[in-house]
């Protein structure tokens, strides 16, 4: 979150883990968001924690919104931090 933070990204949340907490859930519902993007850490292809976390919480949010409103967009490096400020921005960008 804080290479995002720095990217200028400044609307986003940390899960904490792999997992939707029902905390949070209760919390995204509340604000009810145009766009939800799932950018957990690309780590290992479909097989990886991170991966398969984010087709969960995929699975979870379109219960709740519509499916053009929920997208999985993973980083294109293990995680933000391991990207500067360009890739982050052109991560965002596609």
């Amino acid at each position: 979150m804080l290479s995002l933070w720095e990217a200028g990204i400044k609307n986003c949340v940390v899960t904490h883990g792999v997992k939707l907490s029902p905390r949070l859930l209760s919390i995204i519902l509340r604000l009810n968001p145009k766009r939800i993007t799932i950018a957990l850490n690309n780590d290992g292809g479909k097989e990886g924690a991170g991966n398969q976390a984010s087709e969960a919480m995929y699975k979870i949010l379109t219960k709740h919104f519509d499916e053009e409103t929920v997208q999985t967009k993973l980083p294109v490096k293990n995680d933000f931090g391991c990207m500067n400020k360009k890739e982050i921005l052109e991560w965002q960008n596609k």
